[in-house]
């Protein structure tokens, strides 16, 4: 086999897997820094609320809790997070106390090296920790998609290259497409994290089509 059929078979495999990884992570970190997982998170723990139960009283009884302390640790999930109160007699709302308790996870760090945080990243990426790991992953694919990018690039002839190239691309992006049309899974509270994805696989797709019609242009215009 010599280089052109195995950067094909190489490129052609890993380029548009490792750019769908990029996506993916580089969506994750972009909903994490935008707070749509805080308003998620506020929005699940307020409809967890008893509907006999308002906002005053709930916000007051936490508030009573915090007397003479610092923090506060709320059970969630049988995981107990240091809250801090002076976050806490600030809130006037159950949203408010729901933002306050988000802030304690997100504060969270855990004892972990980046490959161990990785492997880990269900537990921590709701944290500034796991966004970390993330944004740096997100990194790492980019890297190698330019990597992988190339070596397909490379493997390919003419003006075919292009638009062989554009269409690995548009592969990636057709993704954006089921997303569009995928119907609501939770009340509608995915909403935003849905349209983060789309919109980033909707810039891939673009870019492919783009960059295919390069290709077909150029290879039209050097036949003339």
């Amino acid at each position: 086999m010599n280089f052109r059929h195995a950067g094909k078979a190489i490129g052609g495999l890993l380029f548009p897997l490792i750019l769908t990884l990029f996506v993916i992570a580089l969506s994750l970190s972009q909903i994490m820094e935008g707070g749509a997982l805080k308003d998620i998170f506020i929005e699940v723990i307020s409809s967890q609320v008893p509907e006999d139960v308002d906002d005053a009283s709930l916000v007051a009884a936490f508030i009573a809790q915090c007397s003479g302390k610092e923090t506060l640790q709320v059970d969630i999930g049988g995981e107990y997070l240091p809250v801090k109160c002076e976050e806490m007699r600030k809130s006037k709302t159950a949203e408010d106390v729901a933002g306050a308790i988000f802030d304690a996870q997100y504060a969270k760090k855990y004892d972990c090296s980046f490959i161990d945080c990785v492997k880990f990243i269900p537990g921590i990426i709701a944290t500034a920790q796991g966004n970390g790991v993330i944004k740096n992953l997100s990194y790492i694919f980019l890297a190698l998609s330019v990597i992988f990018g190339a070596v397909l690039m490379a493997s390919l002839k003419g003006f075919g290259r292009l638009t062989w190239f554009g269409i690995a691309v548009i592969s990636v992006g057709v993704m954006y497409f089921p997303l569009l049309y995928m119907p609501n899974i939770a009340g509608g509270l995915e909403t935003t994290m849905v349209k983060t994805f789309a919109s980033n696989f909707l810039i891939v797709l673009v870019a492919g089509f783009a960059i295919a019609a390069a290709g077909v242009i150029g290879g039209l215009l050097k036949k003339k």
